[in-house]
């Protein structure tokens, strides 16, 4: 019987980088999944962009928590990571994950959540950070094709997003998993899971 892919990839990134299109893609991609062929609604995809805090939507998640939530990020990463432990021969892609929590509540909250226990665990299973990222020029482009705003708020947006994205680099550095830069200023989804794909494809054996 032949043996099964089971890659586990982590994309980060800030706003506008396509973690999202680039994610489904590479649940389908036979460079990831091989030939067979999975219906998007039993792909094995996480994301701490679920706001499960609270009964409304743009609340609070395991990202943006508040002080007086810490155990319960803290428990939802443990409930996510004993998971994918016990469903460990299965491939995993992750649409944001702990740089993300790392990087919001650094610069939103001021806090240093702790992240290296959550590396350990990532580590022993073998996953690979994908970190995409922007040229800082074409964030006003992608704000004017995205968003209505006015020249302030635009301002501040670019402001915001440009401080992001440096901390994801930052923290990106400090990483122990084996890891990559995808420049998505191009806006070529597929291209970038093909990149991401052929370097993924560099460790299967």
């Amino acid at each position: 019987m032949e043996k099964r892919m089971n890659p586990k990839i982590i994309l980060e990134g800030t706003e506008y980088t396509f973690k999202t299109a680039i994610s489904i893609l590479l649940n389908e991609h036979p460079k990831i999944v091989g030939e067979r062929k999975i219906s998007r609604n039993h792909s094995p995809t996480l994301t701490t962009e679920w706001n499960a805090f609270t009964h409304f939507e743009q609340g609070k998640g395991v990202i943006n928590f508040s002080e007086d939530e810490l155990q319960k990020a803290i428990n939802l990463y443990k409930t996510w990571l004993e998971l994918i432990k016990v469903q460990n021969d299965r491939f995993w892609v992750i649409d944001g994950f702990h740089l993300a929590t790392k990087v919001y509540q650094k610069i939103y909250n001021s806090f240093d959540f702790d992240i290296k226990w959550i590396e350990e665990k990532l580590k022993e299973s073998e996953f690979k950070l994908v970190l995409c990222k922007r040229e800082e020029s074409s964030f006003l482009r992608a704000i004017e094709e995205n968003e209505n705003l006015n020249e302030r708020e635009r301002q501040i947006k670019i402001s915001n997003l440009k401080r992001e994205q440096v901390t994801f680099e930052e923290e990106f550095e400090k990483s122990t998993l084996e890891k990559i830069i995808v420049d998505v200023t191009h806006g070529n989804f597929k291209k970038s899971s093909n990149e991401i794909a052929n370097w993924i494809l560099e460790f299967q054996t």
